[in-house]
C-alpha cells in the first residue's frame, strides 16, 4: 500500500499538470486566461525525496560532495504564470519550494501582489503589497525592525567634508572657465525615434509551465521522511 501511494505522489501531479502556452490571443480570450490564473499563494508540492543516484555529480552549497550518503535529492513541481491582455491588463506568478509570488495589474494601471518565502530559520514570511494614485502601500508579517540611528565615524565625517571640500572647489572651477551646462546641451543633436514595427489591434498571450525543481538536502536539516 506504501509503495502504491508513493507512486501515485510522483506519478499524479504530472498527470494533472497541464502546461498551456497561447499566443497571438485577442484581448477577450486572453483575459478569461488571466481570470482564471491562480490568486494563492502557495508552494510548490514535493514529488519526491530520495538517495542521491550513483555516479551523479552533485553540488551542495557551491561545492561538489564527496560524501553523497549524507544528503538526499528532492524533487518539487515548480510553476510559472504570465498572461497580458494587450489592453493594459496583466497578470503573473511563480511558486518554487521555498518561496511564491503573483501579481495583478488592472486596465487603469492599479497594480495587487502578494509573496511569501521562507527564511532559513524556518519563518514563514508573507507580503501583501499595491500601488495606486497614493503611492505604494504594503503590510506583511515581519517583526518590526529596532531603528538604531546612524552615527558617523570620525573617518567617514572626515572623508565626507573631503569630499563636499573637492566638489566646491571643481564647481567653482567650472565657473571661473565659463562653462554652462545647459548650453553644452546644444551641442548634441538628438533624435526622435519612431516605432517602425508592425502596427494593428491589440492582441495578448499567456503561458502557465510546471517544471521539476531538484534540490540537494543535508540529511540532518531535512524533515522528509
Amino acid at each position: 500500500m506504501k509503495v502504491i501511494i508513493a507512486v501515485l505522489l510522483v506519478v499524479l501531479p504530472q498527470i494533472l499538470c497541464e502546461n498551456i502556452i497561447k499566443l497571438d490571443l485577442s484581448p477577450e480570450e486572453a483575459q478569461k486566461y488571466i481570470d482564471g490564473a491562480n490568486s494563492v499563494l502557495k508552494f510548490a508540492p514535493k514529488l519526491n525525496a530520495g538517495p542521491i543516484p550513483d555516479g551523479e555529480e552533485t553540488y551542495y552549497r557551491g561545492r561538489i560532495i564527496d560524501n553523497p550518503s549524507n544528503f538526499i535529492k528532492e524533487t518539487y513541481l515548480a510553476n510559472q504564470f504570465h498572461g497580458q491582455n494587450g489592453l493594459g491588463q496583466a497578470k503573473f506568478g511563480y511558486s518554487d519550494w521555498n518561496q511564491a509570488r503573483q501579481e495583478h495589474i488592472d486596465v487603469n494601471g492599479k497594480t495587487e501582489g502578494s509573496y511569501n518565502y521562507v527564511l532559513p530559520n524556518g519563518h514563514n514570511y508573507e507580503v501583501k503589497y499595491w500601488a495606486d494614485s497614493e503611492g505604494f502601500h504594503q503590510t506583511d508579517n515581519r517583526p518590526e525592525p529596532v531603528l538604531v540611528p546612524v552615527t558617523d565615524t570620525p573617518a567617514v565625517k572626515a572623508a565626507k567634508e573631503a569630499h563636499a571640500k573637492a566638489w566646491e572647489e571643481a564647481a567653482a572651477a567650472a565657473r571661473a572657465s565659463g562653462y554652462d551646462a545647459e548650453a553644452s546641451e546644444d551641442q548634441y543633436n538628438y533624435k526622435n525615434y519612431e516605432n517602425d514595427g508592425p502596427t494593428g489591434p491589440p492582441r495578448g498571450f499567456f503561458y502557465n509551465i510546471d517544471y521539476p525543481v531538484h534540490l540537494i538536502v543535508d540529511k540532518s536539516e531535512s524533515n522528509s521522511p
